[in-house]
């Protein structure tokens, strides 16, 4: 299943040769020739390729013949990408001449364009044996699924219970948790339930019922599936002792009964009437906890069934218009035997789709005849993968790395698609918005759940049983290691996400040199930390993720820099790294860089503006300003976070260009800068800036540098959507700048702990119209 990121590479080598006619500096008429010739014959195979995906778990030779194209079009991603890669060293800006002579010596042009034109020679041809043997096949054009609409955002935000068909289950369960118990301090309801079938669903209404919320105390939600056991006994130890408690403990697997003895016993120790709830899908799980009552979770009926579909696919109040689709969907829910999980997933993939023959194609797919894996993935949700648009596959099949029960994060997911080439460009948006577009879709499509909004991002989960079909689909690509004794990853495994212990040797592991993502967990231990950096280093030159956060060794090793494909590079959390290397300014492909947190930081490397690349940069820093001259050549820059820099007075040195610097930003994140004084004036002209969050900047007036002691002008902010102040104690007012262009655009205000600000712009009588304004404990300030 695997093969399916074929259509996905197809494509975007089909971008790229369309664009690459920009590039004369290295496409000579040879090279030009070749690439034109793949284009051609990569559009053929291309128009099939949903047809090979959707027959290839039938037929063996069609799933051998999808794994051998997208060898192929893996050799031309990286060989299309060594073309990028020069062309954005020859960009850098203020090259010196000694530079300049090295590198047309070591890779002058014409030697270039002669060694990747036998390369694209060679992947041509390999392309037309690839479509010489498709004709075969007798492939048809398949048209590519897509969701027509999003729905509400009340819809997949978390806080929205849907548990249709589960009132007698919530009725009774939480009768149990009324009645009056005083036979033992604390009794332990069991709910019991195959994967998908709403057990935490049915769990989150009965925690949040009015009556139950008035007689406990204390109520506390754990999701305790894959978290650490001395975690989970941390947490709860101290917090439940002498109180009439709820605790819910969500999705407990047989890790946590194995010491279920010992968390008994301090359990124990809550007022009487304490009451828990553990949801698990085995049935020898809640057997090991001795329930006091268990309550065994049933499919839904038929009724309630098409109910589910209806609310998800034609949303509330709809449900007259489309009575032709009925029928159909009575048979649907009918395959899906009973299952929320399944039901609301079709559903949502059908949501706002009226043409009967999109019902009729759902309804009588090959795949509801499939068998049922061993990792729980049923018919009903290998069919909603397969509905899902084929550019959102890869972007949900990824997640397979995380860990279950991981809590995603916007940003972070978006800047990981943008490092593996998953978003497809668009003249017209930027990356970071298509990716945010993404996201929508999956979670509207139910891909996704539990979605909350916080300061520039979203954070939302993955269900486990969703997360094994992730792991389902990209079984020969994603691997997690978790085992400390065995290491060893398959040689076709592309990403890797390690959560353990990594010994000196690693060489089984490096088996998969064609590896481009490696995650490594923050359990891993230290003292291997830098020796397994330095041999990834050496044999994965592929790598285009590298995210080690949270290691521990005091530099980076200099060879970083021969990671050319590397596009995101996540250093942050390391406490001991000193200095980075001025190698890694040799990273022209880089977007993603952060070592926010790495507080032993002293400067930033001196060639650090020839991150052209970069559009999101997060850091830590004991320099007392950021080199103007820099931040002026990164003209990608979308997104900079500046946290815990005790040292840094000025935003900007007074070097040339500080006018200049940050002119394409769209979110701007200052936190905990307790010595900053002022910010520059360049940051009030910033006509892009969407999102901007100051914190815990105990010296900082919001006052402009050139502008202190006289008038205030410009106002230039006039993309700005969210603002946030926090723990600004020096602030009075709100300066007329930072607001007076946002009327129009503002939808969201976070003002806290400023206890000194006394009034804000006169303009601002549009607050009230503002999507929830939070003001908290600003104790002199006046709204008229």
């Amino acid at each position: 299943m695997a093969e399916e990121f074929a259509f996905m590479i197809a494509q975007s080598l089909l971008e790229k040769l369309g664009s690459l006619a920009l590039e004369e500096l290295f496409l000579a008429s040879g090279v030009k020739s070749e690439a034109r010739k793949i284009e051609d014959t990569l559009s053929v195979i291309k128009a099939v390729l949903l047809d090979a995906e959707e027959k290839q778990e039938k037929n063996h030779q069609v799933r051998e013949w999808l794994t051998q194209l997208k060898a192929i079009l893996h050799d031309a991603e990286v060989a299309l990408d060594e073309f990028e890669v020069e062309a954005l060293r020859q960009r850098v800006p203020n090259r010196s001449a000694v530079v300049k002579v090295r590198r047309f010596f070591s890779c002058s042009p014409l030697t270039f364009r002669c060694k990747m034109g036998r390369k694209f020679k060679e992947i041509r041809e390999n392309i037309v044996w690839a479509n010489s043997l498709q004709k075969d096949f007798h492939f048809e054009e398949l048209k590519d699924w897509r969701t027509e609409s999003i729905r509400d955002e009340a819809d997949y935000f978390r806080g929205t219970s849907h548990c249709i068909g589960r009132d007698d289950d919530r009725k009774k369960i939480i009768n149990l948790l009324m009645r009056p118990n005083h036979d033992e301090h604390v009794s332990i309801v069991s709910i019991v339930g195959a994967g998908g079938l709403g057990k935490s669903t049915l769990a989150d209404v009965v925690y949040n019922d009015e009556r139950v919320v008035e007689k406990f105390q204390l109520r506390v939600w754990n999701d305790c599936n894959h978290q650490c056991w001395e975690q989970l006994k941390a947490r709860l130890r101290d917090t439940l002792s002498a109180k009439r408690f709820l605790l819910v403990l969500d999705d407990v697997w047989k890790e946590v009964v194995r010491k279920w003895d010992d968390m008994k016993h301090w359990l124990m120790s809550g007022a009487y009437g304490s009451m828990i709830i553990v949801t698990t899908r085995d049935q020898s799980v809640s057997s090991a906890t001795a329930p006091t009552f268990t309550h065994y979770l049933k499919g839904l009926s038929g009724e309630n069934s098409l109910a589910l579909l209806i609310k998800w696919a034609f949303g509330e109040g709809h449900k007259e218009k489309y009575q032709s689709l009925l029928g159909i969907g009575k048979e649907i829910v009918n395959k899906c035997k009973g299952v929320p999980l399944d039901i609301r997933t079709i559903g949502s993939l059908l949501y706002m789709k009226t043409e009967k023959d999109d019902w009729l194609s759902a309804n009588n797919s090959d795949t509801w005849d499939s068998v049922q894996t061993e990792v729980n993935v049923t018919p009903a949700l290998k069919l909603s993968y397969k509905l899902l648009p084929s550019y959102l596959k890869p972007c949900f099949a990824i997640c397979s790395i995380f860990p279950k029960g991981h809590l995603f994060y916007s940003t972070e997911l978006i800047y990981l698609w943008m490092g593996l080439g998953l978003i497809r460009k668009n003249q017209n948006s930027e990356l970071e918005d298509i990716g945010y577009g993404y996201l929508r879709e999956l979670w509207s499509t139910s891909f996704f759940q539990d979605v909350e909004e916080e300061v520039f991002y979203y954070r939302f989960k993955m269900h486990d049983v969703l997360h094994d079909l992730a792991l389902w689909v990209t079984r020969s690509e994603c691997s997690i290691v978790t085992n400390v004794d065995s290491l060893e990853v398959p040689e076709k495994v592309r990403h890797a996400y390690i959560n353990s212990s990594v010994r000196e040797n690693v060489q089984e592991f490096l088996k998969a040199k064609n590896l481009q993502t490696i995650k490594v967990f923050q359990e891993v231990a230290p003292t291997y930390s830098k020796s397994f950096l330095e041999t990834s280093i050496s044999r994965f030159k592929l790598l285009r993720v590298l995210d080690i956060k949270y290691s521990a060794f005091e530099s980076l090793p200099s060879s970083i820099g021969s990671l050319k494909h590397l596009r995101y590079l996540d250093l942050s959390g390391n406490r001991r790294i000193k200095s980075l290397p001025n190698s890694v300014c040799k990273l022209q492909s880089l977007q993603t860089l952060e070592f926010v947190g790495c507080v032993g930081l002293e400067k930033l490397p001196k060639d650090f503006g020839n991150l052209i690349s970069l559009r999101y940069l997060s850091l830590t820093t004991h320099e007392s300003s950021l080199p103007s001259k820099a931040f002026r050549s990164l003209t990608s820059l979308r997104s900079l976070m500046i946290v815990g820099c005790p040292n840094l007075e000025y935003l900007f040195d007074n070097g040339t260009g500080s006018q200049q610097s940050l002119t394409t930003l769209r979110a701007l994140y200052i936190e905990n800068c307790t010595s900053l004084v002022s910010l520059p004036k360049v940051i009030r002209d910033l006509g892009k800036l969407k999102n901007l969050f100051i914190s815990s900047c105990e010296n900082l007036n919001l006052i402009m540098e050139e502008e202190e002691g006289g008038t205030q002008g410009g106002g230039g902010l006039r993309s700005l959507q969210f603002l946030g102040i926090e723990r600004l104690p020096k602030v009075v007012a709100l300066p007329r700048w930072l607001l007076s262009e946002a009327a129009g655009t503002l939808r969201r205000l976070r003002i806290v702990e400023c206890p000194e600000l006394q009034s804000l712009p006169v303009r601002m009588n549009y607050l009230i119209q503002l999507k929830g304004p939070h003001i908290s404990n600003c104790p002199k300030l006046i709204i008229r």
